[in-house]
This record gives C-alpha cells, sequence and structure tokens, in this order.
C-alpha cells in the first residue's frame, strides 16, 4: 500500500481535491476478518486458521503467551509480528486465508459493540461503486470534471480521459479480466505504463485453481464480437421478466411451484442441444404451428408444462409428490434432446422431494439480491445443496427465479473465451471440489463487468446474466429470446383446474354431453381426490392445450360423420 500511494504522488495530479474517495461493495464474509477487539475464544475461524496453517492452536496460543478466553485479535495481531513488521503480518494473515482486520468504530469502543471499520488486505475484495471528486460523484468513464496531468509532460483532458486509457491497455493486456500483467508497448505514455507497473507489483500470486488455464485477450473477445457496447433489446425483455419475478419475490414470495418449474427447466436444459421441431413433435409434444426450425430444450420442457402430463407433475409436486406417469411422459417427451431415460426421471424427483418448503429461503435471496444486499456466494452456496446444478449453471437457475448478478458458464462461453474446446474445461472445473468452476464464472463476471455493456438503471440488478445473454447471443449470430420459458414461469401456475361451480356449464362439457358421451356423474373421486367424470375429464384434455374451438369443430364434424368422437 506504500509503495503505490508513494508512486500515485509522485506520479499523478489529481487537481486541488488531492485525490477521491471511493464508495465500495466488500466482497468476503465478518468471518473472514480478524476481529481486532474480540476475545479468541469467539472466533472459531481464527483458531481453525491457525491450525491449518501454524500448527495445534492450544500450543500455538501457549507459545506466544496468549489466553484465547482474554487474548484479543489485537494481541494474536502483535504476538506474531504486528508491532514491528504490520506489512509482513498482514501477508502472514493474507496467506492464512484472512480477507483484511475489522475493529470497532470511534462510536462503538466506548460500548465494546456496534458498527466496525475495515481493513482489506487486497483490491481483490473490493469492488467500486461509485467515486467522489471535490464533493461530488464522478462517473469514472464520462467525467470531465478533474482536469490532470501525467508523468513526463503527457496530459489528459480529464481524470476520466487518464482511467479509460489505464482501462484500455489493460484491459488489451488481460490484465482487468483477472489475468496476469505483461510488460507492455504504450508508445509514448509513461502515465499508463506507471499505472500498469503499480498493478503488476501488486497482482494476485498465481495460486488460483485456473491460472494455468488459458484465457483469450478480452479485447479479443470484444473484437470477434463486434464490439457492441449495448445489450439488445430482446435480451432486456428477459431483465424485464427477471424484475417481475424478483419484485413478486420480495413482496407475496415465490411459490413451490415457481421453484420447481425454474429448477426442472435448468435440469432440462444442461448438456443438451436445441434440436429441430418436428423431431420434438414425432416424439409427443403438441407445438404450436407457428413453431418451426429448432426449439431448445428447456424451451421444449417448458411447453410440456402446460400439457396435461406436465400440470399433473406440477400438481402432485407442489405437495411433494412423485407422478410417475407424468415422469414417464416426460421422458419420452424429452427423448429427441438425449440424456433422458435417466437425467430426466431424476430432476423430477429430486425437486418433488424437495424444493416445497423452501420458497421463503430463496425469495429471500433473491429479493436482497433485487436490493444489492446480497452476493452471488450466497446463491452458490444455497445452490451447493441443489441436485444437479453446480456452480457453472447455478446463474440460470437463478435468473428464471428472478436474480440476475451472476452469468452462467457454459460451452459457448467457454470457446469464446478460452478458444479451448469444452472437453478440456472439465479439468480444470472439477478442481478443488468444484472451486475451478466458481473461480472461472467469477472470472468471466470480471470480464463482462469490464465489458462494461449499456443497459437501463431499472435493470442493473441482471447485468451480468443479461451480459451473459447477450454475448451469448452475439457469439453464434443468434436471437434468443426465451419467450417459451417465460411463458412456462409464468403461466403452467394453476393447474389448468376448473371451479366446480362452473363445471356444468363448462361448454367443452356441454357440447360433449350433446355428443353422446357419458352423462355427469358424481364430480368427486370415491377419495375426495377430485373430478373423476368421464366427461368432465374429456373435456379437460381437450382444453389442457388451448384449443378448444378446433376440439369441438373435430367433435361435430365426427359426429354428424357417425363416427365417435376423438
Amino acid at each position: 500500500i506504500r509503495a503505490a500511494r508513494d508512486a500515485i504522488n509522485k506520479d499523478f495530479s489529481y487537481g486541488k481535491g488531492g485525490g477521491h474517495m471511493y464508495e465500495v461493495a466488500i466482497h468476503a464474509r465478518p468471518h473472514e476478518f480478524l476481529d481486532w477487539d474480540a476475545p479468541l475464544s469467539q472466533q472459531p475461524h481464527v483458531l481453525n486458521a491457525i491450525d491449518r496453517h501454524i500448527g495445534d492452536p492450544s500450543i500455538v496460543l501457549d507459545q506466544l503467551s496468549l489466553d484465547p478466553n482474554k487474548s484479543t485479535g489485537s494481541d494474536f495481531h502483535d504476538a506474531i509480528g504486528g508491532k514491528r513488521k504490520a506489512e509482513a503480518v498482514a501477508q502472514k494473515l493474507a496467506s492464512m486465508g484472512f480477507a483484511g482486520i475489522r475493529y470497532l468504530d470511534r462510536d462503538s469502543r466506548s460500548t465494546g459493540e456496534g458498527t466496525r471499520n475495515y481493513v482489506v488486505f487486497h483490491p481483490k475484495h473490493l469492488e467500486i461503486k461509485r467515486r467522489y471528486a471535490d464533493g461530488g460523484a464522478v462517473d469514472p468513464f464520462l467525467s470531465n470534471a478533474v482536469p490532470i496531468e501525467g508523468v513526463n509532460g503527457a496530459s489528459y483532458t480529464s481524470q476520466a480521459d487518464l482511467d479509460n486509457r489505464i482501462q484500455q491497455a489493460a484491459l488489451g493486456q488481460g490484465y482487468a479480466d483477472g489475468g496476469q500483467v505483461p510488460q507492455m508497448n504504450v508508445g509514448d505514455d509513461p502515465t499508463v505504463q506507471r499505472a500498469l507497473d503499480v498493478a503488476r507489483e501488486y497482482q494476485d500470486p498465481p495460486t488460483k485453481h485456473i491460472d494455468d488455464w488459458t484465457w483469450k485477450s478480452l479485447s479479443d473477445v470484444q473484437n470477434r464480437l463486434g464490439n457492441f457496447r449495448e445489450i439488445p433489446s430482446h435480451v432486456q425483455a428477459f431483465g424485464s421478466y427477471m424484475d417481475e419475478i424478483a419484485k413478486r419475490a420480495a413482496n407475496e414470495g415465490l411459490s413451490a411451484r415457481d421453484l420447481i418449474k425454474a429448477y426442472t427447466i435448468t435440469r432440462a436444459s444442461i448438456q443438451r442441444r436445441a434440436n429441430d421441431v418436428d423431431r420434438v413433435r414425432a416424439a409427443g409434444l403438441d407445438l404450436p404451428k407457428s413453431f418451426t426450425g429448432k426449439i431448445r430444450p428447456e424451451g421444449a420442457f417448458g411447453e410440456w408444462l402446460h400439457t396435461r402430463a406436465g400440470q399433473d407433475y406440477l400438481n402432485s409436486a407442489e405437495r411433494g409428490e412423485v407422478n410417475e406417469d407424468a415422469i414417464a411422459n416426460a421422458v419420452k417427451i424429452m427423448t429427441p434432446f438425449g440424456k433422458h431415460e435417466k437425467d430426466i426421471p431424476d430432476a423430477l424427483r429430486w425437486a418433488a422431494n424437495n424444493l416445497p418448503g423452501k420458497e421463503q429461503e430463496i425469495s429471500t435471496l433473491v429479493a436482497n439480491a433485487m436490493r444489492g444486499a446480497s452476493e452471488p456466494a450466497e446463491w452458490r452456496a444455497m445452490a451447493k445443496d441443489v441436485r444437479g446444478v453446480g456452480p457453472s449453471k447455478a446463474g440460470f437457475l437463478a435468473s428464471l427465479m428472478g436474480r440476475g448478478d451472476q452469468p452462467t458458464l457454459d460451452a459457448r462461453q467457454i470457446i469464446e473465451h478460452t478458444g479451448r474446446p469444452t472437453s478440456e474445461a472439465q479439468a480444470y472445473l472439477r478442481r478443488k471440489g468444484g472451486e475451478g468452476a466458481t473461480e472461472a464464472v467469477e472470472r468471466l463476471s470480471a470480464r463482462q463487468q469490464a465489458m462494461d455493456l449499456q443497459l437501463p438503471e431499472e435493470l442493473k440488478p441482471y447485468y451480468q446474466h443479461l451480459a451473459h445473454h447477450a454475448v451469448w447471443d452475439k457469439a453464434a449470430n443468434e436471437v434468443t429470446t426465451h419467450e417459451d420459458v417465460m411463458n412456462a414461469m409464468r403461466g403452467a401456475a394453476h393447474g389448468g383446474e376448473i371451479d366446480e361451480a362452473s363445471i356444468l356449464s363448462h361448454p367443452v362439457v356441454h357440447a360433449l354431453r350433446l355428443a353422446g358421451l357419458p352423462k355427469l356423474g358424481d364430480l368427486r373421486r370415491a377419495d375426495g381426490g377430485g373430478i373423476d367424470d368421464p366427461t368432465v375429464q374429456k373435456a379437460l384434455r381437450l382444453t389442457a392445450k388451448n384449443r378448444p374451438m378446433v376440439a369441438l369443430a373435430d367433435l361435430f364434424q365426427r359426429q354428424l360423420r357417425g363416427r365417435p368422437p376423438s
């Protein structure tokens, strides 16, 4: 910190304001900080860190003459050399897994509790939310508020101009996307060179699980994509859907049915590709005639949720029951996409057995993210217990339920950002029990943030997923609206049930009775479960496809010909 400060003071002049104040988000949990004021016995994470990196805590503390019930984090810091070598101790604590130190602020010290200040060891734990200069907010890329001079006579019209030059130089060399900072030729631009020298001096050591996985320069990726600057309107439409769902989560809360649909749609999408609509129709899915070309697996599954079998499955699943007949139908429908015989039943059974009852937990995570009060790590921690959805796909599951603060790392993104086949990716993504996948998602997130794609303010909470969606489409020159998925999440909501009071006047029931089908009997089964009259069942099957007029025309045509109604 001292070296960086001295370099900045020597080489940069920021006008009479003397610098900037930053509003930042800290990407670390409280238990990742050494608590300066609390006894060590109340900080199990400190004792665990000592055990992992030094030795038996009881022996180590005894050697340091520390009593865990009386000695505080401050005492531990000083005992390992902090009074004389604060910088070396900070590096030691960072190597033990600490993000920094926290201590009671001025207003809290007298009472021993309250608000705290934080010292963060490394900027990787910080995200700049806003910068202030001369008493006001300064947009880091658009402002012309602060005149600036660089080193050796280099001059810039504004702080924004310098920021942009540094950012573009760094992006072009792969630094801002999480990669290493190489030496670079910036011509006669010593200010940019000095900034990169300081960044290089304090960059992450090569300890991450995916450092040796080749990442293309972000500028190369942007150039191949065509340097587009705005998230397209059809992707923004999906953002509006996410905003709608997030607000519902914050107000009345998501339902078990919402969770089940989002999860099963996500599982249907994994490791499957789009298929020809006629093949899907041949498998038994009655798609509208307007559907042509290809359909993605999650879209086909979303359409299945609207069918009678799909509705029967959802009705049972939200009660925590497994409907095997409906699952068998789903397997048949998803046959063209492959991996159907085991994966689809597993997903549908797991959803019914595990998701009802989690509505409040997930609604809170979604609502908090919309307000900026939840980090992606919280969602991924929850998703660890969700079968078949790892860190790479947790973002897609989140997006269906209105949370968009993390991207999906799929085959297309891997190829686009690394230039390597996806078959090579698995070895990296599985490192350290999946931590490689988490780091890859975080790096993709950093790269997308650096792309700074334009988006309306109200959709900013969903930027990461929408940026992924935009890049995904742009990479293949496609337009993916996800209308079928949105329709499934918004609809397929009530089981297609008809109110008992109106069942006798249902037009298709009336038509079927006129056609000579069995008369209405008892509206309830003997076990009280639901309507079981064959005429009513026939009516429901016909109207489940939302084609009552077609059904009636077919019915009467066959009746007039003297043939049994189809």
